[in-house]
C-alpha cells in the first residue's frame, strides 16, 4: 500500500483502495497456500434465529475466527463479508461450486454450535 498510495486519487475513496488492495493479497495468500483443506459433502443448510440481535453485540468475532477451521473462515468470509458468489468463491481458490456452498454451509453449522457451546447466544 505505501509503495502504491500514489495510484489512489481521491481520498475520500481511500478505505476502499485499502481494502481491495488487502483482500487481493489475502486471497493471493490463500491460493499459494495450498494445505487448506476443503471437504466436498452437502450438509443441509442451518438458518440463524433472527431475535438475537441484542446478545450479538457482545460477541467477540476475533474470538470466534481464531477458533474456525481455515476452509470454513475463508468461505465464509468470501461470501458474508465480501459478498463473493459461489461461482467467485470457487474461482479464487480454485474449489467447486459445490464445495464453495458446503463449505459455507458447514462455517454456519460450526459457528451454530460454537455460539450455543460457548452460551453466547441461540440456547433452546
Amino acid at each position: 500500500m505505501f509503495y502504491k498510495i500514489s495510484d489512489c486519487k481521491d481520498w475520500k475513496s481511500f478505505p476502499f483502495w485499502l481494502r481491495k488492495i488487502v483482500v487481493n493479497d489475502s486471497i493471493s495468500f490463500i491460493r499459494k497456500k495450498k494445505n487448506i483443506l476443503y471437504a466436498d459433502v452437502d450438509v443441509e443448510s442451518i438458518e440463524l434465529e433472527d431475535d438475537f440481535e441484542e446478545e450479538i453485540q457482545n460477541i467477540n468475532l476475533d474470538e470466534i475466527f481464531s477458533q474456525m477451521p481455515e476452509g470454513y473462515k475463508i468461505v465464509f468470509n468470501l461470501f458474508v463479508f465480501e459478498e463473493k458468489k459461489h461461482s467467485e468463491i470457487s474461482e479464487i481458490l480454485n474449489i467447486s461450486e459445490g464445495t464453495s456452498k458446503s463449505q459455507l454451509n458447514k462455517s454456519k453449522k460450526w459457528l451454530t454450535e460454537f455460539l450455543k457451546k460457548e452460551n453466547h447466544v441461540l440456547q433452546k
